[in-house]
């Protein structure tokens, strides 16, 4: 072998070398990945637009980039059948994977989408991209990209036959969601006070002779103010676990429940919850909201149960203590729970000792098997 041949080899060498320290100092550092999505808070099966843009600051190229990232169990790329346990997360289905392999030029940035269906409620968190970076010769493996990127996927919306059932139940020991002022097309029932009464039916005090009518005109009607409570707590020891088939259900219904009041009644609904939720402006209210069923008004339901996890922060019995301390005028209290114990029912005894009428709904606990 000549040594023109040799020098020749020896110059490759020294250029390869040289390009591969040259590239691996000034491209991979500038490589830049953002991730974002069209619409961060959708609809349990909506679909929406996951955008991956990476940029190349470097002046130099970027023959093969490749990005993989792991998607939060809430979204997915494949749209998911309706049926009734798909809300619920599984515990053993390996997370789904996005990735995806680009060449890029010099100061040269692309976008990349694909479109997300929401297949689980709860708040989703993509925090890391990772980015494997090649010049052509050899690989540099890039070290994670952090990233911001949540979204919201709201619990799925049926129509609940638990909740029909329970709002067209007559008044009995527990009474369900009646009117606690009389309007002016209610007869009104003339009798003794009975413990337990709710002092807001009382509106007048009548003074008849012997078989002599009295007539009640209203002109106006009062709003309906309901407060739901919407329980996690499964046990005794409300933070040793839970049950993922039986929180769902607690939030579906508690969905469900507020719609049919605000399509019925065009309530005032005040939601409280004992599930833990970050950076809350009150201890247990969740939301506050009136008016008819619209569609922005389902939405903002949504969205506030989506983000909830399914642990509880406090025992139900300090919730209701919360109700009873702060010395609402008397209204309906809607419960919706799968677990009560003494606690809570000193708390309900407490609550209709002041006027206030409970009415329960209660989740069965049923064997249901995570999906896989």
């Amino acid at each position: 072998m000549s040594v023109a041949i040799l020098l020749f080899i020896l110059f490759l060498l020294v250029l390869l070398f040289s390009w591969n320290s040259i590239w691996q100092r000034y491209v991979p550092p500038h490589i830049q990945v953002q991730l974002s999505v069209s619409n961060p808070s959708i609809r349990y099966g909506e679909q929406a637009e996951l955008h991956i843009i990476i940029e190349n600051r470097s002046s130099l190229p970027a023959p093969n980039v490749l990005c993989f990232f792991e998607l939060p169990p809430q979204i997915s790329l494949h749209q998911k059948s309706d049926n009734t346990e798909s809300s619920i997360l599984s515990k053993t289905k390996k997370a789904e994977e996005v990735s995806f392999v680009i060449a890029m030029r010099p100061r040269e940035s692309a976008t990349v989408s694909y479109p997300i269906f929401g297949i689980h409620r709860g708040h989703g968190h993509i925090q890391k991209i990772r980015v494997e970076l090649s010049n052509g010769f050899s690989t540099y493996q890039f070290t994670d990209i952090a990233t911001y990127c949540d979204i919201v996927v709201h619990p799925a919306h049926r129509s609940s036959s638990l909740i029909q059932q329970s709002l067209h139940k007559r008044p009995g020991t527990m009474p369900t969601l009646r009117k606690l002022f009389p309007m002016s097309t209610d007869w009104v029932d003339l009798r003794p006070y009975q413990s337990g009464d709710s002092m807001r039916d009382i509106a007048w005090m009548i003074s008849a002779k012997q078989r002599e009518l009295v007539v009640f005109e209203r002109a106006t009607s009062l709003r309906q103010q309901v407060l739901i409570v919407s329980n996690i707590q499964l046990y005794k020891d409300y933070w040793s676990g839970n049950i993922p088939s039986v929180i769902e259900r607690i939030y579906e219904e508690t969905m469900a429940l507020a719609l049919s009041l605000l399509s019925s009644s065009n309530a005032l609904i005040t939601i409280l919850t004992n599930a833990i939720k970050g950076q809350r402006s009150h201890a247990y209210q969740l939301l506050h909201i009136e008016g008819a069923a619209t569609s922005r008004n389902q939405f903002r339901i949504g969205h506030e149960l989506g983000r909830l996890s399914t642990y509880a922060m406090d025992p139900m019995s300090a919730v209701l203590a919360s109700i009873y301390r702060s010395q609402l005028a008397p209204t309906h209290i809607m419960i919706l729970t799968a677990y009560e114990d003494e606690d809570m029912l000193q708390q309900y005894h407490r609550l209709t000792q002041v006027g206030h009428e409970i009415h329960k709904i209660m989740i069965p606990i049923q064997p249901i098997q995570d999906q896989e």
